[in-house]
């Protein structure tokens, strides 16, 4: 579990998505999901140590903005298939203002308002996300990797639906999403933390907090429960097979070794 993340130097939050237990008893299989930030930045060497790891899909869940001002580089090796995918449309990702985050702030105001948002783009944005999770369902995409531009928030959602569809405890699927903060904390005060901040007084889990709480994706979880009645009703109700959700878990889950 500790080997998931791919440290690039020109790449953040560049994870596989295997590993991890089911409810089941099996576990999702390495090296066929992978999920990451912004791949605008890469060096030849980098697109090198991702078509090695086999990715032959690249799938791209930003905005038409963002896709124009910072090209994804992996999308254009000879040897991906590029496929976008624009998840919230060509509206800002986030259209309300968010609470701008500080350790005085309210945290649970900030929980909520990652909840609204999200649970608006379940909702919302359905036709996309139908689309994505058919792109990386089907075999003949795989190994696959998807990402935007942090890897936390649309990348998130993706992940945690896979996650859940497959079995994966709901604890374990906000964890997940929740390791962003982790690998996003050097980019964040690289590009974004105010001078007031350093890594004295702001750690990951600070950035977590205000950012990618494990406590948004619990609530997330429970929406698609009480609003759908499991993950699995949810991708139903888009669109996408059960026979087509059984197939993907096939391939996708393994039997855990002893």
């Amino acid at each position: 579990m500790n080997n998931r993340h791919i440290e690039l130097d020109d790449a953040s939050n560049v994870r596989d998505l295997g590993d991890y237990p089911t409810k089941e008893g099996k576990s999702t299989v390495s090296g066929l999901l992978f999920r990451a930030a912004g791949l605008h930045e890469l060096s030849e060497s980098s697109v090198a140590i991702l078509l090695h790891r086999g990715i032959i899909t690249d799938v791209d869940l930003r905005r038409t903005e963002e896709v124009n001002e910072r090209p994804d580089l992996l999308g254009k090796s000879d040897s991906i298939n590029y496929i976008r995918h624009n998840i919230v449309g060509d509206l800002p990702t986030f259209p309300d203002e968010k609470l701008e985050g500080s350790l005085e702030t309210n945290l649970e105001i900030i929980v909520e308002w990652y909840h609204k948002t999200y649970a608006g783009w379940l909702e919302n944005s359905k036709p996309a996300i139908k689309d994505t999770l058919t792109t990386l369902f089907n075999p003949d995409n795989l190994p696959a990797l998807y990402h935007c531009e942090a890897g936390k928030d649309r990348t998130g959602i993706i992940s945690a639906l896979i996650l859940s569809v497959c079995g994966v405890e709901d604890e374990l699927v906000a964890e997940d999403y929740g390791l962003s903060a982790k690998y996003l904390i050097d980019r964040y005060f690289a590009e974004q933390a105010p001078s007031s901040r350093n890594r004295e007084n702001y750690t990951w889990l600070d950035y977590q907090n205000e950012n990618c709480s494990p406590k948004v994706m619990i609530k997330i979880m429970d929406y698609i429960k009480t609003v759908y009645g499991g993950t699995e009703n949810y991708i139903v109700s888009l669109g996408i097979t059960q026979d087509t959700i059984e197939k993907f878990k096939d391939i996708f889950l393994s039997e855990t070794e002893n």
